[in-house]
């Protein structure tokens, strides 16, 4: 599994957690910044050609954890930002359908981190 870790300590605004987490996921320039787009992205499939398996849009492919380190410094905006995302990874993470989490999102504050998953490490 690949794993991704992000320093919020210098996000200010949503477009900042946005702009880091897509360039992390390898998404195209034209990507949404937002959940919506976001969620597409990381759980639709799109087909290539015929030779090619259907491949989500991203260039880093599932299986994936995302760690965000640094929260407790980035605005009150962020942080429940942060919070959306986690929830939108925990509910795209039920779309995969598999008995191993596919993709994670981890908010580490300190030493500690707060995991998507309560039994179930990534």
């Amino acid at each position: 599994m690949k794993l991704i870790e992000l320093d919020a300590r210098r996000w200010r605004s949503v477009d900042d957690v946005c702009s880091a987490i897509l360039a992390a996921l390898g998404a195209p320039e034209w990507h949404g910044k937002n959940l919506d787009a976001l969620w597409e992205t990381i759980t639709e499939a799109v087909p290539c050609d015929r030779d090619t398996p259907e491949t989500l849009i991203n260039a880093v492919q599932p299986p994936f954890q995302i760690v965000v380190t640094g929260s407790a410094a980035a605005s009150g905006e962020v942080q429940k930002f942060l919070a959306k995302l986690r929830q939108l990874f925990t509910e795209a993470n039920a779309e995969y359908k598999s008995e191993a989490p596919m993709i994670g999102f981890v908010i580490a504050n300190g030493n500690k981190a707060v995991k998507q998953h309560d039994e179930k490490s990534i």
